[in-house]
């Protein structure tokens, strides 16, 4: 897929600017996510005013998520395009997708829709 998308994003301590960034296709057992709202915490809060530690810039906020799946890549089972779903993005650990989606959590989406807190 071609295009891009729009992101509020950090650019620097306490500045937000809306970017446009090219759409990724998903990798071997990832999905790319469709966020239809966003919420913000208090580590996006940190994240905004960079006080959160070890974090690089620029940054989009908002790791807890409502959204559809808007593409599958290889490797993802049990999981269909347009499933809606309610995430909260967190560590990895290691385990699978499936594992994680299991557990109501979900680890980064790379093509950065949101990048969590966590994340570099």
């Amino acid at each position: 897929m071609q295009g891009t998308y729009k992101a509020v994003q950090v650019s620097s301590a306490g500045v937000l600017r809306v970017v446009e960034r090219p759409i990724a296709e998903p990798g071997g057992g990832q999905v790319r996510i469709r966020v239809e709202a966003c919420g913000i915490c208090h580590t996006d809060a940190a994240t905004i005013t960079g006080v959160y530690p070890g974090l690089t810039l620029p940054r989009v906020p908002g790791h807890e998520v409502v959204g559809r799946i808007e593409a599958l890549g290889s490797a993802v089972g049990g999981l269909q395009a347009n499933r809606a779903l309610c995430l909260s993005v967190s560590h990895s650990s290691g385990r699978t997708l499936d594992e994680r989606l299991a557990g109501l959590v979900v680890g980064r989406s790379r093509g950065g829709t949101c990048d969590g807190p966590d994340h570099n």
